[in-house]
């Protein structure tokens, strides 16, 4: 084994002395080893943060070195949620706006996963791009607001020229992805920027057709159906590519909330018929949804 080998190897077990000795016997500190990562790369993705630190004074580190994925340490530090390595790498230079080779980006993983320390961290440098696409056309603000990252959001919304309602390439918006998940107060902060400032298009659809009111009442989140529909313009009965509408999608899961809601608007097809011929009341009881079929019987029997 060769000492920069062996240098993976204390890092691994955490053994700083070792580290230490090695180095000063001449181990290579940028020898690529496991999936081409460097001794730097692997101790910020372990989270060895004193070895880390033992490897940023070697005169020769390369702290933009790049594993096989094209990820540097800040890259993986980020995408493990280690912020005082992530501080560390950022305090001696490391760049903040570096891309992998699916164009992600440090800030990209920390707002995918959460991590509102290194989010913070990032946006503090004043050099990173916020508004950076990965090859998904996927934006950080995107990221956050799909996994409910609330803090994260109302970070990224703080930041100047920030794009809230950048499309990624299957349509779908910051907006959408907050709808689809449920992530109600997001979704809040979304509709009080659009009457504040604009900008947000909530009638607005994905390459399938489907808008952000359709996923709500698809998945019955009933606070963010209710929501949408108080905004001015929203179309409460939207199709999407297969002609499912709001409606359709509730009576067929069994959201009575959401339908009953959906039909007090007074603007939606109560016999509206997707592509294959489904009626809301159909597909409900298809579907044995008691609750929603005793609910549009009843419409029915009314008008």
């Amino acid at each position: 084994m060769c000492p920069g080998e062996a240098l993976v190897c204390a890092i691994q077990a955490a053994n700083v002395a070792l580290c230490y000795e090695l180095l000063n016997e001449g181990a290579d500190v940028n020898l690529r080893i496991h999936r081409g990562q460097t001794s730097l790369i692997f101790a910020a993705e372990q989270g060895q943060f004193e070895i880390l630190r033992l490897l940023l004074t070697h005169p020769n580190v390369d702290i933009e070195a790049r594993d096989d994925l094209a990820r540097t340490a800040l890259h993986w530090a980020s995408i493990q949620g280690h912020e005082a390595i992530a501080k560390e790498l950022l305090l001696c230079g490391a760049d903040p706006n570096c891309y992998d080779g699916r164009r992600s980006t440090p800030l990209f993983f920390a707002a995918s996963a959460g991590y509102e320390a290194i989010v913070w961290l990032l946006l503090a440098t004043g050099k990173v791009d916020v508004n950076s696409r990965e090859l998904s056309g996927r934006l950080p603000l995107s990221e956050a607001a799909k996994g409910a990252h609330t803090t994260v959001v109302r970070l990224l919304l703080k930041v100047d020229r920030v794009e809230v309602d950048g499309k990624d390439d299957c349509g779908q918006t910051p907006l959408w992805l907050a709808a689809r998940a449920g992530a109600d107060e997001i979704v809040n902060m979304f509709l009080q920027w659009r009457r504040e400032k604009g900008g947000i298009d909530a009638n607005v659809a994905d390459n399938f057709g489907q808008t952000s009111l359709l996923m709500a009442a698809r998945n019955g989140h009933i606070r963010i159906v209710r929501a949408l529909l108080e905004i001015d313009g929203v179309d409460p009965d939207p199709s999407d590519c297969r002609l499912n509408t709001p409606l359709l999608l509730a009576a067929r899961n069994g959201h009575r909330e959401v339908v009953e809601v959906l039909l007090t608007t007074g603007r939606v097809r109560v016999n509206v018929r997707n592509s294959d011929g489904q009626t809301p009341l159909t597909l409900a009881r298809r579907m044995n949804r008691d609750e929603v079929v005793e609910l549009l019987e009843w419409v029915e029997a009314r008008r």
